[in-house]
């Protein structure tokens, strides 16, 4: 039995009449009625009742209509899955971003992505930088949100240009200042990110430290940007910040910008070997939001 069967089937069933049901089938009366004897020979039943001037559905071609009904739906809904899927229009997309993604741009991107395309179920999880580039690799999210990486076989497009800020406590004697010079800082502690979780993060913010004639007496890392920002209000020391954890209100921390020139790149990324049209449509989108001048 084939799906071409249960369509000349229902066609008949719904008009009760070969000769019009050949015509919407745009198929030969002759060759409609023996796709009909094949079915019923195949299934061992008879489906109609015929007579030169009648046809009429059999108790058993009543039954089988409903199922015959419900095969085609679904094998048309099957097939027509599988082109939105093919389009990126109906599927699934799995995303990866680090948290700091959250308070700036990533927000805005999910919800147009959504909005454009609300047939791809969009599941989001929150990663480290370190994660990103091996669940890209090993195909366990579609994309990632974070920092680029170097490895030949992750494409990337960079979605913003990050300047550092200094966190300092409100009552911190350059609080009052416009803007602050990191060798400033010198001999006060400095708290960061902790380099476990964001190596690369951490090893830029202690060399434009270094290179600023700052080299703290002692860092103290935390696992989280509110962790941070905590420490900072209770005077544990200064911090070096991703702009867009400016966005936090911590009371008793005030944020100032820098006078160092510093800027690193936040990108999306993607195995090049998976670009599959959901993910191209997800950059696409995001590109085009990040062009709008709103």
């Amino acid at each position: 039995m084939e799906l071409r069967h249960l369509r000349y089937f229902v066609a008949v069933a719904e008009h009760l009449h070969f000769g019009r049901a050949a015509e919407a089938l745009m198929t030969a009366q002759p060759s409609l009625s023996r796709q009909i004897l094949q079915l019923e020979d195949e299934l061992g039943v008879k489906l109609f009742d015929r007579t030169n001037r009648h046809v009429a559905l059999t108790d058993a071609g009543r039954r089988f209509l409903i199922d015959a009904r419900r095969t085609l739906h679904a094998a048309d809904a099957s097939m027509r899955h599988a082109r939105e899927n093919a389009e990126g229009t109906r599927g699934e997309l799995r995303i990866g971003f680090i948290a700091g993604a959250m308070l700036q741009l990533l927000p805005s991107a999910l919800r147009e992505y959504r909005r454009r395309f609300p047939n791809v179920d969009v599941s989001p999880h929150i990663i480290n930088y370190l994660d990103a580039a091996p669940a890209l690799l090993a195909g366990s999210i579609d994309v990632a949100w974070t920092v680029a990486t170097n490895d030949p076989e992750i494409a990337s497009q960079t979605v913003a240009h990050d300047r550092l800020l200094a966190a300092v406590p409100a009552d911190h004697r350059l609080a009052e200042n416009e803007t602050i010079d990191v060798g400033e800082f010198s001999g006060e502690p400095l708290v960061a990110f902790s380099r476990s979780i964001a190596p690369r993060l951490y090893d830029v913010i202690l060399e434009l430290c270094f290179t600023s004639d700052y080299h703290p007496p002692s860092v103290h890392e935390a696992v989280d940007a509110l962790s941070v920002l905590g420490l900072v209000a209770a005077g544990f020391g200064v911090s070096l910040i991703p702009f867009p954890w400016s966005a936090i209100h911590v009371p008793g921390v005030a944020f100032k910008e820098i006078t160092n020139d510093f800027r690193f790149e936040e990108a999306l990324s993607w195995h090049r070997n998976r670009a599959t049209p959901i993910v191209q449509a997800f950059v696409q989108t995001t590109v085009e939001l990040l062009a709008s001048p709103e």
